[in-house]
């Protein structure tokens, strides 16, 4: 069982979000002064997770699966789960894994592969 999220880092995690979107924000207004803070480490560990899917699923297919995963897999998705739904720890992380299968199940199936997770 891997863990798509880790609740232990969602202080530092929110406070990244929000350092992002301000400075989103203030670039947008021509008010930035410094080097603008990106994220996106999310993209080269799912690249690398799902590395032994790309020859299956072809570029195309592999790139929208790791598109796809990198909503479920960071603070944003964590977010609408805690403060909208106000899910638990364990529901937010079982509904992310359970989309994670879904979108799998989904990119295999589209390239005539059966799940073997299933």
């Amino acid at each position: 069982r891997r863990v798509l999220f880790r609740s232990e880092y969602e202080t530092q995690l929110r406070a990244a979000l929000l350092l992002s979107l301000e400075h989103q924000l203030l670039a947008q207004a021509g008010a930035l002064k410094e080097d603008q803070y990106k994220r996106g480490f999310r993209r080269n560990l799912l690249i690398e997770a799902a590395k032994p899917l790309k020859a299956t699923l072809g570029k195309r297919r592999f790139d929208r699966l790791i598109r796809a995963l990198s909503l479920i897999y960071g603070i944003e998705s964590y977010v609408v789960f805690r403060d909208i739904w106000d899910a638990s720890t364990a529901e937010t992380e079982a509904t992310a894994r359970w989309m994670a299968m879904a979108l799998l199940k989904q990119a295999l199936a589209e390239a005539g592969v059966e799940c073997p997770l299933a």
